[in-house]
């Protein structure tokens, strides 16, 4: 409760908790109020899945598995009787207050003398970000996973600072000779690691003997439960974990220690429901091989590598922070232009925070602050790297969303700093934003268009009746209803010799078909198209039911 309150720079430490207990409460319950009552998507449907019946081997949920997650969404599947709605919901509104907390504390570091502007709109500009409204109600552990993904790089840039500051008797500019010819503005991660290298043998010892190891402790733990959440966020956390096993190599077996702590507690229960290592290995042979070979929308699978930069670009721009994009409402361009402002803003602000008079030696405050930027900096960027050539970013807009909060906390920033900015913001940005996303959560309470279809089908659900669908689509339809009419995979080899057969056997048969089959059989009877707006999910977004007789 202590640490809540500190970072508000309030005395009276019973408001600051008492503002953050509502903080979280208003995260829960704005998240109930439009929970989801529907399957929106593959997905999502096998996290549902998971929930009623955990079984990787039929992808109840894919492989890596996501035992943290669903074993937390369980708990409240069983508090709350069995409502899934409610507890994706639930688990949503807790995971998005994790955000919101340690992107506060992440930027209080950068920022100490941040004012309580900046933090409040931090908090709003998170809490209302459509991106990850979204994904706060969706049955899927990606806005978990970006919790504790903040939560290792808070603990990393608190075990970080807690080795470099001054030690008894130096000040905060006086650390070594070796320190003073790495202490310029620009310092690059080669001079991090080779000053880290330099420091004597007598003052390495002293600061180990200073160290107090408890939040060096805590990133490891946290990030081994967090690869239970995602596993996909690792990529983020590589660069801070190597430096500080460079930092810390003697305390080597106390990291390993806590880091297969976080692992074993989700790893073995895992271990042991799968069924052993063979079965595992199996299943994890067979996905790996799927997402990075055929499926996984990878660049391997899916090249065109100027159009994943364009959609990296758009996922982040107009889905990630809500601005304007060529098919989006123009009300977009006057928030864009807000945006820009907002970051214009914190970029003169960063410069003025790191500046110090010409000649003299940068203090060792400044310079660990833009050395953690750096570090920040370069670990999404390694995360860039990750998704742009391994991730499905053609389809996928959630891929993006680790960039999401360090850049809606610069934006906070630029916009809380600066008083005549911040009230203006609050007359012309805030109602804008509210708009676009209370429309857009609006429109994901209602069914997709994959839902859409779903229903449909049901009203034509007849044994005489087929289906000619993608076996992906067909997978979706079939776990959620008890078919009577046939199924024909139209991605299977021959699947319209399989067609015309089945059509052929079931006399009166209507054929029902996702895909325009005008070529193959005739010209349809009718057509009836479902859409859902692609900011809401970019999976599916317009799908055609064609009908044949």
């Amino acid at each position: 409760m202590n640490a809540l309150s500190k970072i508000w720079n309030n005395p009276k430490a019973t408001q600051n908790a008492t503002f953050w207990w509502s903080i979280l409460t208003i995260c829960v319950f704005s998240r109930i109020f439009t929970a989801i009552y529907y399957i929106e998507d593959v997905d999502s449907l096998r996290f549902a899945l998971a929930i009623k019946d955990y079984n990787l081997a039929t992808y109840q949920p894919h492989f890596p598995a996501y035992p943290v997650y669903c074993f937390i969404v369980k708990i409240f599947y069983a508090i709350t009787g069995g409502k899934l709605a409610f507890s994706f919901t639930i688990t949503g509104g807790l995971s998005l207050f994790g955000v919101i907390y340690f992107i506060t504390q992440i930027y209080q570091l950068f920022f100490p003398a941040m004012t309580r502007a900046s933090k409040i709109w931090l908090v709003l500009l998170v809490l209302l970000n459509p991106f990850l409204w979204l994904m706060s109600n969706r049955y899927m552990p990606d806005l978990m996973g970006l919790a504790f993904l903040l939560a290792c790089v808070y603990l990393f840039m608190k075990a970080w600072l807690a080795f470099e500051a001054p030690l008894p008797g130096q000040n905060e500019t006086g650390h070594t000779t070796a320190d003073e010819k790495t202490s310029g503005a620009n310092e690059n991660l080669g001079e991090v690691v080779n000053r880290i290298k330099s420091y004597s043998h007598e003052e390495r010892k002293l600061r180990y003997a200073a160290y107090k190891p408890y939040y060096l402790w805590a990133f490891y733990l946290v990030m081994g439960l967090s690869i239970g959440v995602r596993l996909s966020y690792l990529p983020l956390l590589l660069v801070p974990t190597l430096l500080l096993v460079l930092q810390f190599f003697r305390r080597l077996p106390q990291l390993l220690f806590f880091g297969g702590l976080g692992i074993a507690v989700w790893f073995v229960p895992l271990l042991i429901d799968t069924g052993g290592w063979d079965t595992l290995l199996q299943i994890a042979q067979k996905h790996l091989d799927g997402h990075f070979n055929e499926w996984g929308g990878t660049v391997k699978t899916e090249s065109g590598y100027w159009v994943r930069v364009v959609r990296i670009f758009q996922y982040t721009w107009a889905d990630g922070l809500g601005a304007y994009w060529l098919d989006r409402h123009w009300l977009g361009i006057p928030f864009s232009l807000f945006i820009y402002l907002g970051f214009r803003n914190y970029k003169k602000l960063w410069a003025a925070s790191t500046g110090f008079p010409e000649g003299q030696k940068m203090p060792g405050e400044i310079r660990e602050r833009i050395v953690l930027r750096s570090i920040i900096n370069l670990s999404l960027f390694a995360y860039l790297l990750w998704i742009f050539f391994f991730q499905n970013v053609l389809y996928k807009a959630r891929h993006i969303m680790p960039f999401i909060p360090f850049i809606i906390a610069r934006i906070a920033i630029g916009i809380g700093q600066n008083r005549d900015l911040s009230a203006g913001m609050v007359v012309l940005m805030l109602p804008l934003y509210m708009f676009i996303t209370f429309t857009l959560v609006g429109q994901h309470r209602k069914p997709t268009a994959i839902a859409q279809v779903k229903n449909y089908m049901v009203s034509q659900d007849k044994p005489q009746n087929i289906l000619y669908a993608p076996e992906l689509v067909a997978f979706y339809l079939k776990r959620q209803h008890d078919w009577k009419l046939k199924f024909v995979y139209a991605d299977k080899p021959n699947s319209v010799q399989q067609l015309k057969q089945a059509k052929a056997q079931l006399k009166g048969s209507k054929v029902y078909s996702l895909i325009d089959l005008n070529k193959d059989l005739h010209p349809p009877v009718k057509s009836k198209a479902f859409y859902h707006n692609p900011y809401v999910n970019r999976m599916w977004s317009k799908l055609q039911v064609y009908e044949y007789k």
